[in-house]
């Protein structure tokens, strides 16, 4: 999907309104004396398209204009934006009026008011120009942050100033611009194709899988420890300890530095505490795991039934989105007839054997495919703007269930190691025994 550029607008301080029109699906050549501003209007599209600064050449122009506004046709209508140009102390304005619908008239100067700000019209600019999810993960070993390519990246692409059409070093928009070379070089492959709209969600899985790889090798080490004290036996520890009424129910520290922190901390407290007062209390760090194994089921179960919802209706979009668009490429061979009146349904000639066309040759009604064929399109965009955001809810769902496993793993790990120590202490059952073998451990 794509947009053009109907009208530029331009609002003095004082109410006065300039227009320049635009042919959209022509090519506009813009003539005029020098020193008239035409250099200037690649800089005004820029900020009404959201630029972090306002680049329009300081003089005349930035003087007595108050408001810059662009009138747009999109796919499924028009789109006016305005955004008031910044004082002298100012780089830009976050004031920006927005407003779309099927005809959209250009306001009033006494109708400009901020109905949205920059940021939240870069997303919708992009909405309107089919620029979906994707993101650009740097190398690992680089510092820059991930980039999302947007609208902002999309003008690269589109304008040229006279010198950068001159130029024998540079080829596109800014580049010679810090940082702007390695934007090109981040966001060209999603612009050209080469990256799809299942990029976002791939990586997404490619690094909840490294992330497992990451625990796996964690356990690895831990089972290969010399020592023998890995943090998996830490933490059982401490969840015995917790179990036999020896530690308070605080939480288990992941890191192993902070295990045998804990640990060391723990044989302290109890070489404090009294024999009889260590039985007191047995199995709260079990039930306690036993409540949670429950939340866990039950939470698994909630995401599971909001994941597989979301795959279906993901699927059921994507096969609708085929079987449409192939009715819309059997739909287009309208196009071959030569139309001389669409109001009257007029037609020249076949596009076959060149005989002269009536309506009461036709039927259907060549007009009525037309109009077939222009809802079908309509509806398979509606469909292609809305894939993107379910894809996301389904990869986000995807690490939320990832998550919730891992928790219940290391619940299930937890259980099972208090249940084998319970084995081997079951002939200590009467209490005291059982705390002096734990305090032993630890």
């Amino acid at each position: 999907m794509s947009f053009q550029i109907k009208d530029i607008v331009l609002y003095s301080h004082n109410g006065e309104m300039r227009r320049l029109e635009f042919v959209p699906g022509r090519l506009n050549i813009i003539t005029g004396s020098s020193k008239t501003g035409k250099t200037a209007l690649i800089s005004v599209l820029e900020y009404c398209f959201g630029s972090d600064e306002c680049h329009i050449p300081a003089g005349i122009m930035r003087r007595a204009v108050a408001w810059a506004g662009v009138r747009l046709v999109v796919s499924d209508g028009e789109v006016f934006i305005a955004r008031r140009l910044p004082d002298r102390r100012r780089k830009s304005s976050t004031d920006v009026y927005y407003t779309v619908g099927r005809e959209v008239a250009i306001p009033g100067a006494d109708m400009l008011m901020q109905t949205t700000n920059p940021t939240a019209l870069e997303g919708l600019l992009a909405a309107h120009t089919g620029i979906g999810q994707n993101r650009n993960d740097p190398p690992p070993g680089q510092t820059r942050l991930p980039l999302q390519a947007g609208i902002s990246h999309a003008l690269i692409y589109c304008f040229q100033h006279q010198n950068e059409i001159d130029s024998n070093r540079h080829l596109f928009h800014k580049q010679s611009d810090q940082w702007l070379p390695q934007a090109i070089k981040d966001t060209i492959p999603y612009f050209l194709g080469a990256v799809d709209d299942d990029y976002v969600s791939r990586m997404d899985e490619l690094r909840r899988l490294r992330r497992d790889l990451r625990r796996a090798e964690r356990k690895l080490e831990e089972y290969n420890a010399v020592r023998g004290e890995g943090v998996t036996i830490a933490q059982g520890l401490l969840s015995e300890a917790t179990d036999f009424g020896l530690r308070a129910g605080q939480p288990i520290p992941e890191a192993w530095d902070a295990c045998l922190q804990a640990l060391r901390d723990l044989d302290q407290t109890i070489a404090g505490i009294p024999e009889e007062e260590q039985a007191a209390v047995e199995g709260d760090e079990f039930r306690r795991l036993l409540a949670e194994r429950d939340e866990l089921n039950q939470e698994l179960r909630v995401v599971q039934d909001q994941l597989e919802a979301a795959r279906a209706l993901v699927s059921e979009r994507q096969g609708f989105s085929q079987e449409a668009y192939a009715q819309v490429l059997r739909l287009k061979s309208i196009e071959l007839f030569d139309v001389q009146d669409e109001d009257t349904d007029q037609y020249a000639s076949c596009p076959l054997c060149l005989r002269e066309l009536h309506t009461e040759d036709v039927a259907p009604s060549i007009q009525e495919i037309h109009s077939s064929l222009a809802q079908l399109e309509a509806n398979v965009r509606n469909v292609e703007d809305r894939s993107p955001q379910m894809q996301s809810v389904v990869t986000t769902l995807e690490g939320r269930e990832a998550e919730v496993k891992f928790r219940f793993r290391d619940n299930k790990e937890r259980l099972d190691l208090i249940q084998r120590e319970n084995a081997r202490l079951q002939e200590y059952r009467d209490g005291t025994p059982v705390k002096a073998w734990t305090r032993g451990a630890v």
